[in-house]
């Protein structure tokens, strides 16, 4: 089995630590494992690092489009001091994964390696390794946990925190995820119960396969 790590690093974090870990001890295992990231830290010959190629009109595209973005969220306000990623940036990188020959690709945090859209993109089984809260929220890496949370109910007009304002972009965020992944058959793995069972109530992940493996 070949096996396809998916990391925005290898390194600098917990996350890219414990993807780091998890594909090395693979490795160690006789399991043909390689891991692709935007940037890294290691120097390991199975790690690959870099953006995909782009046209000239497409990086003009995302020059207009981080202004765009820039602009609006300059209108967005929060209560929640905790990372907000929107699910925007691209490393342009899915023709390559779609070509690659794994058999499984692994997702695990990958903000600014691979969009939203790009996500319901892949066409190769997918396993996400749950790092934070980001996947089945809104833009939110960290929520409020309880009955009524966005996640669960929905991110609708009338339930946005009372210390939100300006355009909801939580809300555009979840809709795009709804939108792009209705295609895609996500097996979700969480490091604890807390996350596995967060997971389960969500809109977004209800009906996926949830395991919990501890790193």
């Amino acid at each position: 089995m070949k096996i396809l790590h998916l990391s925005t690093d290898d390194f600098s974090g917990g996350a890219s630590r414990a993807a780091y870990r998890l594909h090395t001890a693979l490795l160690q295992h006789g399991i043909d494992s390689t891991m692709r990231v935007l940037s890294h830290q290691t120097a390991n010959d199975k790690v690959i690092a870099g953006r995909g190629p782009r046209t000239f009109i497409e990086k003009v595209k995302g020059r207009i489009q981080k202004k765009l973005r820039a602009f609006t969220e300059r209108n967005w306000k929060t209560d929640n001091l905790i990372m907000h990623s929107f699910g925007l940036e691209s490393a342009g990188i899915v023709e390559e994964i779609n070509r690659c020959d794994a058999d499984v690709v692994n997702l695990h945090w990958i903000v600014n390696l691979l969009s939203i859209e790009d996500i319901g993109n892949i066409r190769k089984p997918i396993v996400w390794t749950l790092h934070d809260m980001w996947a089945f929220c809104g833009g939110e890496h960290v929520a409020d946990d309880d009955n009524v949370s966005r996640f669960r109910v929905g991110y609708l007009p009338d339930n946005r925190p009372a210390g939100e304002s300006g355009p909801d972009l939580n809300r555009q965020t979840w809709e795009s995820k709804k939108k792009c992944w209705v295609d895609q058959a996500f097996n979700i793995v969480t490091p604890g119960h807390w996350m596995a069972g967060c997971a389960k109530d969500s809109v977004l992940f209800r009906d996926a396969s949830i395991t919990v493996i501890p790193n």
